[in-house]
């Protein structure tokens, strides 16, 4: 697909490709920089993330996609990013990437990538799903524990009428 190709996302919003790659750089910039920190994955793997994640937005199927720490054996979050796409409407100034702090508690955690399907997403059929040409298998709904902690808006990306807005889980002190 072309960099000026555009898809009518609903009655209301029609993205560019180069919208959905302007909001995923940013998306981008964060799991490179969670790479950076504690080294979970290779940075090609990271590319591979945001392929699919690029043809998730782009086909206007993905709700949010979350990046969850947590401790092995347990369901209970550590610490999490949330982005749940905006589409069609305008969103706040768009923020500057990254500003997700080293933890050291984080070093030594299981840490996820899950994404969660908009309706049109969880009418996909396995085969049209398939063609769609994801890199990777995914983990679509993690069933993990949030129940120790609250989210707070955090950063908006935003490019015209398509954004993501990152909310930060902060898990309550024991």
């Amino acid at each position: 697909m072309s960099a000026s190709a555009s898809r009518t996302r609903s009655l209301t919003a029609v993205n560019t490709y180069t919208d959905v790659v302007s909001v995923t750089r940013k998306l981008r910039a964060d799991l490179l920089q969670v790479l950076d920190h504690y080294g979970y994955f290779s940075e090609d793997h990271a590319e591979d993330i945001i392929h699919d994640l690029r043809l998730m937005v782009d086909e206007g199927i993905l709700e949010s996609v979350e990046l969850t720490w947590r401790a092995y054996g347990s369901h209970s979050v550590l610490a999490a990013f949330r982005y749940y796409v905006i589409n069609g409407s305008i969103a706040p100034a768009d923020n500057r990437p990254g500003g997700i702090p080293y933890r050291p508690d984080l070093q030594n955690a299981r840490f996820n990538v899950v994404v969660r399907y908009n309706a049109a997403g969880r009418r996909l059929s396995p085969i049209d799903e398939r063609n769609l040409g994801f890199k990777l298998p995914w983990v679509y709904d993690n069933g993990f524990d949030y129940l120790t902690g609250s989210w707070s808006s955090d950063r908006y990306y935003v490019s015209n009428s398509i954004g993501l807005q990152r909310l930060a889980f902060n898990r309550a002190s024991s």
